[in-house]
Parts: C-alpha cells; sequence; structure tokens
C-alpha cells in the first residue's frame, strides 16, 4: 500500500526560504499550488513526486534547480517555460507521455 504525504499549503508562507529538499521516504509527495509563493527558492529537490505539478510552480522566478524523481502519474505544466532563470532541469522516471516542447527552449 502507497501512502502520499501533501506539503501542508502554509509552505506558501516561507516566502525567504531559498532551498526546498522532499524525499519520499515510504511515501509519495504531492505539491500543494502555494508553492508558486516562494519568491526566493533557487533549488527544489522533489523526490517521489505523485500527482500533477501545480501550475503555480512557474511562478518561481529565481528558481535555478528543479529535480523531480517521479513515483507516479505526473503531468508537467506548460508553466515550466516560464522558468527563466533555471539552469539544470532534472527529470527522472518520468512516466508522462508529453514533456512541454517550450521546455526544451528555456535559456542555457
Amino acid at each position: 500500500v502507497s501512502c502520499c504525504w501533501a506539503v501542508p499549503p502554509h509552505i506558501g508562507r516561507l516566502r525567504l526560504l531559498r532551498h526546498l529538499y522532499l524525499h519520499q521516504g515510504p511515501f509519495s509527495i504531492s505539491l500543494p499550488p502555494e508553492i508558486g509563493m516562494l519568491e526566493q527558492l533557487l533549488t527544489l529537490v522533489v523526490n517521489g513526486i505523485s500527482g500533477d505539478i501545480p501550475e503555480e510552480i512557474g511562478d518561481l522566478c529565481r528558481l535555478t534547480e528543479l529535480s523531480l524523481l517521479f513515483s507516479s502519474g505526473t503531468s508537467l505544466p506548460q508553466s515550466l517555460c516560464r522558468l527563466r532563470s533555471l539552469r539544470a532541469l532534472k527529470l527522472s522516471y518520468l512516466r508522462v507521455p508529453d514533456i512541454p516542447m517550450d521546455v526544451l527552449l528555456l535559456p542555457e
């Protein structure tokens, strides 16, 4: 039996957070839309993400590294294309049919 740990919505209150590492252990992880409120976030690493990634992830304008290890049925939002500061995108065990093509056009 697989369990899911939901990141609480009040994570959006941590506006000065710069690095966030979430590792699943025996659980899969779901992200709330409030993740997009982390205005200073530079690094987001999620090991064991499940469900959809919220569109609000595209609001992380300072994000330079995004690393997602998928555990189940996750889709990538088109808003990833707004991450203009992104320098490293790591997707492991991706189980979705589509990657937004504009992601490939992100700056080096």
